[in-house]
């Protein structure tokens, strides 16, 4: 990697970071660019280089954040648990999540990380959803997740329907019904990975 490259990654980075850290006495919401450009001891052209909008930032803000959560609760369990509990305790942590934060800001900024090319691609997916493919490997060690289905395909196919479901679930606005929602919608999932 060269040395320009390198540092626009570590300028990226140093953003996300001092973002991070003026949210933990405020809201995302309530920050602005120029705060942040201050705080981070950049101009507004170096924000902008790096992010389309505030928007972009919140949103992958939120992505990290879940995904520490995620890693938190479920990496402990591995090994610990069979996969479906795994897979429980992992929808377990996206209801807390969306019950602890703003819905309407949660989906936003869902909606914002899909509109980016390096969501999709596959390195991505398979680095921001280790713990996915833990669970996959695990499920198939076990054999309750059929064998010749691909890594990569039980990751995504898992990671979208339960993104979908939460994301359809949150229009509840009552938690314990899009936890039982989830719960019972993971269970067909399973069932459509599991051996015949």
């Amino acid at each position: 990697m060269n040395l320009r490259k390198q540092q626009a990654i570590e300028t990226y980075n140093h953003i996300l970071a001092t973002a991070e850290a003026l949210a933990e006495n405020s809201t995302y919401e309530s920050l602005s660019v120029d705060q942040i450009c201050e705080c981070a001891g950049i101009s507004k052209g170096g924000f902008y280089h790096h992010f389309s909008s505030k928007d972009q930032l919140i949103a992958l803000l939120f992505g990290c954040r879940l995904g520490k959560q995620l890693n938190e609760h479920v990496e402990p369990c591995l090994g610990k648990e069979n996969s479906f509990t795994l897979l429980k305790i992992y929808v377990d942590t996206m209801v807390e999540f969306l019950e602890n934060n703003p819905r309407d800001t949660v989906i936003r900024c869902w909606l914002m990380l899909t509109e980016h090319v390096e969501v999709t691609d596959p390195s991505f997916s398979r680095e921001s959803f280790q713990i996915l493919h833990a669970i996959v490997a695990q499920g198939k060690a076990e054999g309750s997740i059929r064998p010749e289905l691909d890594d990569d395909f039980c990751q995504a196919f898992i990671n979208g329907s339960l993104t979908g479901i939460i994301m359809y679930g949150s229009t509840f606005g009552n938690y314990p019904s899009l936890q039982q929602f989830a719960t019972n919608s993971l269970e067909l999932i399973y069932q459509a990975l599991s051996p015949k």
